[in-house]
């Protein structure tokens, strides 16, 4: 199996686990403000990468002085949701390859 293949269903289980562990949110259901570090154990990502894809504009969050702080709705629904192109274009980065 390549290293590709093996990136590739490393992060499909990932996500599998994430989608998993997420409970139904309700319009009834009052929002969550999380951390870096709560939302990187949500996703199942190191904060790092949480913090990435929040410059890039790729996850939901606000930046207040130093810290990132996420909706936990918002992040559920990016799950449910992604945008395609971002979707992909994460897939080629985590493959060790440039976006194109």
């Amino acid at each position: 199996m390549s290293l590709e293949a093996l990136i590739s269903e490393a992060v499909a289980v990932g996500v599998r686990q994430a989608l998993a562990d997420l409970s139904p949110t309700t319009s009834t259901e009052p929002d969550t403000v999380l951390t870096t570090r709560e939302a990187a154990k949500l996703l199942h990502l190191d904060e790092q990468t949480i913090r990435t894809e929040a410059e890039a504009g790729r996850l939901p969050g606000l930046l207040i002085g130093r810290g990132w702080k996420f909706s936990r709705q918002a992040l559920l629904a990016v799950l449910r949701h992604p945008n395609p192109t971002d979707t992909a274009q994460m897939r080629v980065r985590q493959a060790g390859q440039k976006a194109v």
